[in-house]
């Protein structure tokens, strides 16, 4: 069963709102973005007579990328560790918002063409000859 115009246009208000606040957001960002994952990676130092080796680990930053298809660490130093978590997360924002996009316009362009269906007329066009007017 088809769904009525009126309903169909409500479907595609709402997706319409969900597309202009995804876009208000990428419109907005003003970055800088830094490809990748800010992590925390907790490791032993190696020196035998350290905590590390009875347990606690040492913390270290890093910033995890992925380039030709291998995931590489790049460790970063503790005065530019919030700059560079600010950037990641800026970029993780960003492509989640990308991808609200990718995900809205064919729903979008379905529910248009939902509505283009819902609203054709199909009946026959009747076809009526023209009288002549020459004997009239």
């Amino acid at each position: 069963m088809k769904e009525k115009p009126s309903r169909l246009r409500q479907r595609i208000r709402k997706l319409e709102e969900s597309l202009a606040l995804s876009l208000r957001h990428i419109r907005a960002e003003r970055g800088p973005l830094r490809r990748g994952s800010f992590v925390t990676l907790h490791r032993t130092c190696g020196k035998p007579n350290c905590h590390c080796a009875q347990g606690e680990k040492h913390p270290a930053d890093y910033l995890s990328t992925r380039r030709e298809g291998r995931t590489h660490l790049l460790y970063i130093g503790a005065q530019i560790k919030e700059q560079v978590a600010q950037e990641a997360g800026r970029y993780r924002q960003f492509r989640k918002r990308r991808a609200a996009v990718a995900r809205l316009m064919p729903l979008l362009l379905r529910r248009i063409d939902e509505l283009e269906e819902a609203l054709e007329n199909r009946d026959p066009i009747a076809v009526t000859k023209k009288r002549s007017r020459k004997g009239e």
